[in-house]
């Protein structure tokens, strides 16, 4: 075979691979759905279904394939400011944990698919800055608060869980998601409550302290008037108790001037000294 025949046949070769090749790309499409993912699967438009875990092979033309995350996820809502029923202001944190369960509702209910060039055959979604939960979570935070007084918002934090879940979970009905839980995460009064709230623990721990020292005196005093009267019922205790502080050194003895002119020698004594 001539040079000039093995160069046309090359480039025929390389022609027809080239172009085996582009067509290749644009009518076969190779999409991977791992465990963890939902895929909603479109063809011209028109949604064809979903695609289970594994690899999948899809030829012709107008395929789009969104992934949805299977797993759980936590939607944070961080210091939301809400009054109670008695007009105090509180700081709410809450923590909403839910999975989606039925893509293609969640997807009807929430999201919106945008087609993007260059990417194969998937198209991503535009999802809100915020989920349905979210906004079930914010109205339900409102109405359990509002319902309550600020005293019993901090000692039913259980019961504000509880019926938080319980409204939440009422509130995405019909949207592809289920609630598995929602954790009242922090609970803070406003500053000027936290500054009474402040105030009045230390008013109660002064009147604590000044009842508990009263009583005290009030203790010491009953028991120095039961002696007194035990003292005075005895004398002979009286002396008894003289000769123990005597004795041990704890009382100072101070002798008058009639008992000290009885201790000095008399005139008499005297004379016979100096005989």
């Amino acid at each position: 075979m001539e040079p000039g025949q093995i160069a046309s046949v090359l480039l025929g070769a390389t022609v027809v691979g080239t172009v085996g090749y582009a067509v290749y790309r644009h009518f076969v499409h190779r999409v991977t759905v791992f465990d963890h993912q939902f895929a909603l699967h479109w063809r011209g438009g028109r949604r064809q279904g979903t695609l289970e875990p594994g690899r999948h092979t899809l030829t012709g033309t107008g395929h789009f394939v969104l992934t949805l995350e299977r797993r759980t996820q936590g939607e944070p809502i961080f210091g939301q400011e809400v009054l109670t029923s008695d007009g105090a202001t509180v700081r709410a944190s809450v923590l909403v944990r839910y999975r989606i369960a039925d893509p293609v509702a969640f997807f009807d209910a929430w999201a919106t698919a945008i087609d993007t060039p260059r990417t194969g055959c998937y198209v991503s979604s535009y999802l809100p800055t915020y989920s349905l939960a979210h906004e079930a979570a914010h109205a339900a935070l409102r109405d359990a608060i509002g319902s309550r007084t600020l005293e019993a918002c901090l000692t039913e934090r259980l019961a504000i869980a509880e019926e938080l879940t319980r409204r939440v979970a009422e509130g995405v009905q019909g949207t592809g998601i289920e609630i598995e839980s929602v954790a009242l995460r922090d609970l803070v009064p406003g500053s000027d409550v936290r500054r009474a709230m402040g105030d009045l623990h230390v008013a109660q721990h002064t009147a604590r302290a000044n009842l508990e020292r009263a009583r005290a005196e009030a203790a010491v005093l009953r028991s120095m008037a039961n002696n007194a009267r035990t003292l005075q019922n005895n004398p002979a205790l009286v002396q008894l108790k003289l000769l123990q502080a005597i004795e041990t050194g704890k009382a100072q003895v101070v002798i008058g001037a009639d008992a000290w002119r009885a201790l000095q020698p008399s005139e008499s004594d005297s004379g016979l000294d100096e005989a």
